[in-house]
C-alpha cells in the first residue's frame, strides 16, 4: 500500500463517526491483509490520532478485524491519554475555582476548551500537551499569584523584554503532576491579533454544559484553530496539516456555520476557505465544502496538500522552508537590530552543549514519524 493510499485509509477510519454507513467498506479494507500496520501506527502517531482511532474502532466493533498486538498498542495509548485527560479536567476545575474565587474568570481554549464542552465522544479522544487558559493582561500577575498561593509553581519567570513577542506566561504546574497549564493574555501571536484577540474572544464566550467553565464561542474556536495551526506555525505555505486539527475542525463545524466564520476573518478568507475545503474533502464533510467556501478556496493549496501526502520529499522541503523563513531569518534579523539578542546568540554559539542539543532537535525533526 502506497503512502497516499495509507493516508486515505487513515482518513476513512477517522471519518467513520461522520459516515457510519461506510463501515462495511472499511471492514473489507481491514480484512484484506493489505494494511502495513507498523506504517499505519507511525502515520497515525505523527498525526496525533492513535487514541482517537482506538476509540472509533472500539465503538464501531472493529477491533476484532485488526491484529491483536495492534489493538493492544492502540488501547494502551488510549488508556494513558484517557487517564491524563481526566486528571487535566480535574485540575482545570481546581484552577477555575481558585481564579474565580479571586475575581478572575478564565476562558479555556483550544483542546481543553473543546473537551470541557463535551465536543468529543470520549474523554480520551483528544491528545493535549497542556491546557490553555486566557485572561486579560492586567489579570495575569494576580492569576499567577492566586495559583502560587495554592501550591502551583513555574520554573521560569516571564521575560519582561520579550512580552511584546509573547502570548503566554511560562508553563505552570502542580508539583507531583505531569499536567501543565499555559496562562495566555492573548490567543495568538502579535502578527495575527488583528484577526483574533482577547477583547474579541472575551465579548463572545459560551459556558460548558455543566455551567462551570467559560470557553471560546464555536466561531472563535474554529478561527483560532486555523490561525494557530496554519498561520502561526507557517504550515499554510506548504499546505502541511495534522489530522488531529482537521478532526477538531470537523467537530467544531457541527456547532457553527462555517460560511459565517469565513466571512468574519478579514484578509484571510482565501487561506481559511482553502483549509476548510481541504478538511471537508479529507473527511468528506459536506458542510465544509459549501459553494462559498469552494469559491474562495485555492486549487494550488489543495495540490500542495496532495503532494505533501504523496511524497516524503515535499514534506522534507516544507520543514526546510519552515526552518529558513519561520526560524532562522527572523532570528538573524533580530540579532541585527537588537543588542541583547546578539549577546544571547553569541552565548549560545559559544556553547558546544547547546550546539549538540540544537543538532539533535533537527535530527529528530527530519527522521521523526512525520517523515516516514
Amino acid at each position: 500500500m502506497k503512502r497516499l493510499q495509507l493516508y486515505r485509509f487513515l482518513c476513512n477510519s477517522l471519518a467513520l463517526d461522520f459516515h457510519p454507513d461506510r463501515k462495511k467498506s472499511l471492514v473489507a479494507e481491514l480484512d484484506s491483509g493489505r494494511i502495513p500496520w507498523k506504517k499505519f501506527l507511525m502515520m497515525a502517531s505523527s498525526h496525533l490520532v492513535l487514541q482517537t482511532i482506538f476509540r472509533i474502532y472500539r465503538d464501531h466493533d472493529l477491533l476484532g478485524h485488526i491484529p491483536g498486538e495492534v489493538s493492544a498498542e492502540l488501547e494502551k495509548i488510549y488508556l494513558l491519554n484517557y487517564s491524563r485527560n481526566e486528571e487535566m479536567m480535574h485540575l482545570c476545575g481546581e484552577i477555575n475555582s481558585i481564579l474565580k474565587n479571586g475575581g478572575i474568570e478564565p476562558i479555556f481554549t483550544k483542546g481543553i476548551g473543546s473537551l470541557l464542552q463535551n465536543m468529543y465522544k470520549d474523554t480520551g479522544d483528544r491528545l493535549m500537551a497542556d491546557a490553555d487558559l486566557l485572561v486579560h493582561f492586567d489579570q495575569l500577575r494576580p492569576a499567577v499569584q492566586l495559583l502560587s498561593e495554592k501550591g502551583y509553581t513555574h520554573l521560569k519567570e516571564l521575560d519582561q523584554e520579550k512580552i511584546p513577542d509573547l502570548k503566554h506566561f511560562p508553563r505552570i504546574f502542580k508539583p507531583g503532576s505531569l499536567i501543565s497549564f499555559e496562562l495566555h493574555w492573548e490567543p495568538v501571536k502579535p502578527g495575527f491579533r488583528h484577526l483574533l484577540n482577547t477583547d474579541q474572544v472575551a465579548t463572545n464566550t459560551i459556558y460548558s454544559p455543566n455551567g462551570l467553565f467559560r470557553t471560546m464561542s464555536w466561531q472563535h474556536a474554529l478561527q483560532h484553530t486555523f490561525i494557530h495551526v496554519q498561520l502561526e506555525h507557517h504550515a499554510h505555505f506548504m499546505a502541511h496539516t495534522f489530522l488531529r486539527y482537521m478532526y477538531d475542525v470537523a467537530l467544531i463545524s457541527q456547532h457553527v456555520d462555517p460560511d459565517e466564520a469565513l466571512q468574519t476573518l478579514p484578509g484571510r478568507q482565501n487561506s481559511f476557505a482553502s483549509y476548510l475545503h481541504l478538511t471537508g474533502k479529507t473527511l468528506d464533510i459536506e458542510r465544509l465544502c459549501t459553494p462559498a467556501i469552494m469559491k474562495d478556496s485555492s486549487k494550488l493549496f489543495l495540490l500542495r496538500a496532495k503532494l505533501n501526502y504523496k511524497t516524503r520529499f515535499f514534506s522534507f522541503i516544507y520543514k526546510v522552508v519552515r526552518l529558513i523563513f519561520g526560524v532562522y531569518l527572523p532570528k538573524i534579523a533580530k540579532t541585527i537590530i537588537n543588542k541583547n539578542a546578539r549577546k544571547e546568540m553569541i552565548r549560545k554559539l559559544s556553547s558546544s552543549a547547546w550546539i549538540r542539543r540544537h543538532l539533535n532537535v533537527y535530527k529528530k525533526l527530519f527522521r521523526g514519524p512525520g517523515n516516514k
